[in-house]
């Protein structure tokens, strides 16, 4: 086939996918038309998903229609996973939203994560603490601090994990988190976290 060809035969697959097997009374076919679509990638998968994952009656389609939007990380995505993290019952859907919120980031996102470094579950706290770890930007490393100055041991440890995946080695934790919160900008902060990874290099020499 050429590329045209190809490029329509994918097309008509995808609303196949959407229209048909995402709606089927077989959770099996349901499961794997999401994965089907995630392997497609195509962006006119995102409002079916985001409908599969807040209704389908089955948890381990929620749990791979997270995971596929997560991958494709359309901003779309954004207000169902903060909805799922704040409301659902279900423990390890507030997991998912959390990885996947996570991925797609977003000044949302981080206001989320936020409020999540203080859900019920331990996981959930786990999952937020690494999700805002993994976004790395000025704000979302203020909220880490910010849980490790407040937090209780557990908290505290989830978050150092976090920032030590940032800074690079824990000894400095406290030095870098007294001095932090001055950072108004993030070149700022930049600036200073290269100061102290130097000095990591130097007292691992």
């Amino acid at each position: 086939y050429d590329a045209e060809t190809l490029a329509k035969i994918s097309k008509l697959k995808v609303e196949s996918l959407i229209k048909i097997s995402l709606k089927d009374k077989n959770h099996i076919v349901r499961y794997y038309a999401v994965a089907a679509l995630g392997k497609i990638g195509d962006p006119r998968a995102v409002e079916p998903l985001v409908k599969v994952l807040l209704e389908d009656e089955y948890f381990y389609i929620h749990e791979s229609a997270a995971e596929v939007l997560s991958k494709i990380g359309d901003p779309k995505t954004l207000e169902p996973f903060i909805k799922l993290l704040l409301e659902d019952k279900d423990w390890k859907i507030r997991v998912y939203a959390t990885k996947a919120l996570g991925k797609i980031g977003g000044l949302s996102a981080i206001d989320t994560l936020k409020k999540a470094l203080e859900d019920e579950d331990r996981d959930v706290r786990k999952c937020a603490a690494q999700a805002l770890g993994g976004l790395g930007n000025l704000e979302a490393i203020k909220v880490l601090i910010q849980a490790f100055q407040d937090g209780n041991e557990e908290g505290r440890r989830f978050v150092a994990e976090s920032l030590r995946e940032i800074v690079g080695d824990e000894k400095v934790l406290p030095v870098f988190i007294s001095d932090f919160l001055s950072s108004a900008t993030e070149d700022e902060f930049k600036a200073k976290r290269n100061l102290i990874i130097t000095y990591i290099d130097k007292t691992n020499k």
